[in-house]
């Protein structure tokens, strides 16, 4: 959503993206769960939910539902982060072997300082559980962890 087909991050999209989700948000920590949707007129629909993260459907909080998770491990600020999602979304599950599932995806945003634009960032993407070996982490998910280098 925020790349044009060459992977190259859209200002528009990147200015509409920080000022709905970012720019006003108090929280040092919080999640954002996407999914993309089809929508006719448009090529797809990206609906997001953002809060602190919850073990248990609770009201004001985000829930992340049940699955397998194969999550990916950022530092940097934001913009690097949305060229991030895209380069692990296309390359990073393909690189370690695991094919996603589709449907909704999280993102967790740990502000680095006050008034800084840095973020380190826990992505997760739902996978086939044959691809990974992960046991349940402090917050109850199945989520196989991978740090990498990335550009």
């Amino acid at each position: 959503m925020t790349l044009s087909e060459q992977g190259i991050l859209r200002e528009d999209l990147y200015t509409l993206f920080y000022n709905h989700l970012f720019r006003h948000n108090p929280l040092e920590t919080f999640t954002i769960i996407a999914d993309v949707i089809k929508k006719h007129g448009h090529d797809m629909w990206v609906q997001t939910t953002s809060g602190t993260h919850a073990r248990s459907e609770t009201q004001g909080a985000v829930f992340i539902p049940a699955a397998h998770w194969f999550c990916f491990e950022f530092c940097g600020a934001l913009k690097d982060i949305m060229n991030f999602h895209f380069w692990a979304k296309v390359h990073g599950l393909k690189k370690h072997g695991v094919i996603p599932t589709g449907g909704t995806t999280f993102t967790t945003y740990r502000r680095l300082s006050p008034n800084a634009d840095r973020y380190s960032i826990r992505y997760g993407l739902p996978v086939f559980p044959q691809d990974i070996t992960a046991t349940p982490d402090e917050t109850g998910m199945h989520c196989q962890p991978c740090s990498v280098q990335y550009g």
